[in-house]
């Protein structure tokens, strides 16, 4: 798929977000986050409206590679554009900041799942739960 977008590039094929959003799937798939996020800073230097599932594949990618503060940059770069959120993407949010021991940005993403209009799904809640329990520290969190 990076390769078939790099050859549409060279022959000046105009790309767009099903076409970007491919290449950075292939990199999330690949944990190749640095380039999902080239990617990406090419998609917005080029016009090109990006989308939850772009959001949801570059904050993937960055999870999987332990990025869990750029996968938050990310995600606050997509709220700031009015992308609407959905329960992978915070699910990927809250999981990458529980595997970096970081509970209370988990707690935080919770929270700002539960305020938006993402329903709240038991993977958010047995994850964050665990985030908090790993910490040792009393903590709360509510639906």
């Amino acid at each position: 798929a990076l390769l078939l977008f790099s050859v549409m590039s060279q022959n000046e094929v105009k790309s767009n977000t099903v076409t970007f959003n491919t290449a950075i799937s292939t990199c999330e798939k690949a944990v190749a986050w640095e380039q999902a996020l080239r990617l990406l800073r090419t998609m917005v230097e080029s016009g090109v409206e990006f989308d939850t599932i772009t959001c949801s594949a570059g904050t993937s990618a960055c999870a999987k590679a332990s990025q869990w503060e750029r996968a938050l940059q990310l995600f606050a770069m997509s709220t700031e554009s009015r992308v609407e959120s959905d329960a992978i993407i915070f699910n990927t949010l809250i999981s990458s900041c529980d595997q970096a021991c970081q509970w209370e940005m988990s707690v935080q993403m919770f929270s700002l799942m539960s305020q938006s209009k993402v329903e709240v799904n038991g993977i958010a809640c047995s994850v964050t739960a665990s985030a908090c329990e790993k910490s040792g520290e009393p903590c709360c969190f509510s639906v």
